[in-house]
């Protein structure tokens, strides 16, 4: 009875040990290698701003465009980009975020003025590998959390 209590304690022990390390692994795994792009609330009104933490864990920098660094979804049957206008200038990347870092930007005006209330998320099209005075050219799409306005 003893040998069969110490048993199942032991086995309990390395079970439990494995699922802690799988867990750190699993944690680390989750942000490595891709980006992370957070807004600073889940629920906003039409009158503020939207402050967002972008965090680049890929081995690359992540550069942006300058006409439109981020587009606004609304969420419907499926998610929807909102119309833009064409931009008028040349389309120069100003803003890069290289590999391990991370910025926080805060939209110009408020952009959720204009919207319908519901859930919404930002895509930010990115150039992966690009530099600072390249002209602007998409090869990913990332996106935020989900969040409100009201």
């Amino acid at each position: 009875m003893r040998i069969t209590i110490i048993g199942v304690l032991g086995v309990g022990l390395i079970l439990g040990m494995g699922l802690v390390i799988q867990n750190i692994n699993w944690t680390k795994g989750r942000s490595e290698g891709r980006i992370v792009i957070e807004t600073s609330k889940n629920v906003y009104s039409k009158d503020e701003k939207i402050r967002i933490v972008i965090k680049n864990n890929l081995k690359e920098n992540i550069c942006f465009s300058s006409c439109y660094p981020f587009y606004l979804e609304r969420r419907s049957s499926s998610w929807e980009v909102y119309p833009y206008v064409e931009c008028k200038k040349k389309d120069i990347i100003t803003t890069c975020i290289n590999s391990g870092k991370e910025k926080i930007f805060e939209t110009v005006g408020s952009p959720l003025q204009w919207i319908s209330s519901g859930l919404h998320r930002l895509l930010i099209p990115a150039c992966v590998g690009c530099k600072v005075g390249d002209e602007f050219r998409e090869n990913r799409k990332f996106y935020s959390n989900e969040f409100q306005v009201k």
